[in-house]
């Protein structure tokens, strides 16, 4: 192995390191909103509970607002486990590498590993794990700002039902005091 290649091996193994770092960021990220917004349905649950009664029956209303509610955490839980669609993940090039995973590892002595590992590409095998990094770093990303927006629906829900349910207490009370209640 030359200097040269050697050198691209150092630069690839530290670009899929930070790959690496930035997918798990995702995940960082993910859990510490979900937690947030976990917590924000505590205040929600607070400030709805002050209220009177409503017009709906109670208890379908707060069934349907448990489901509408529990959306958003599994899109914050749905960013940590990203789903694969291939293992290989061919390069614009078309070629496909070996991929060095723990999968190859499984049935074989440490002979054949050591065949195998010997004979491989390492630039090629980290070109195609940055590439494969890259997809997942992506899918986190996509599935974050997804599960963001599904929060800002069910805080855009929230403050419809609390404002639906200021209404009809006023009318409510208005009515009463219109009947002589």
């Amino acid at each position: 192995m030359t200097d040269d290649s050697q050198h691209a091996i150092t630069c690839l193994m530290h670009v899929v390191d930070s790959a690496q770092a930035s997918a798990r960021a995702w995940d960082v990220r993910a859990q510490i909103a979900g937690i947030g917004y976990i917590f924000s349905i505590g205040v929600i649950n607070s400030i709805e509970a002050d209220l009177v009664s409503r017009s709906l029956p109670s208890h379908l209303l707060d069934f349907a607002l448990l489901l509408f509610f529990i959306i958003p955490i599994i899109g914050f839980g749905y960013v940590l486990f990203p789903r694969y669609k291939s293992d290989k993940q061919p390069l614009a090039t078309g070629e496909e590498f070996s991929a060095v995973s723990f999968g190859l590892f499984q049935g074989k002595t440490e002979q054949e590993l050591a065949e195998h590992i010997a004979g491989l590409d390492w630039e090629k095998e980290l070109v195609s794990e940055l590439s494969q990094l890259s997809v997942v770093r992506d899918i986190k990303r996509r599935r974050f700002v997804r599960a963001l927006y599904l929060c800002c629906v069910t805080y855009g829900f929230a403050v419809l039902d609390y404002g639906a349910s200021i209404i009809f207490k006023s009318l409510k009370l208005n009515t009463m005091v219109l009947l002589g209640f």
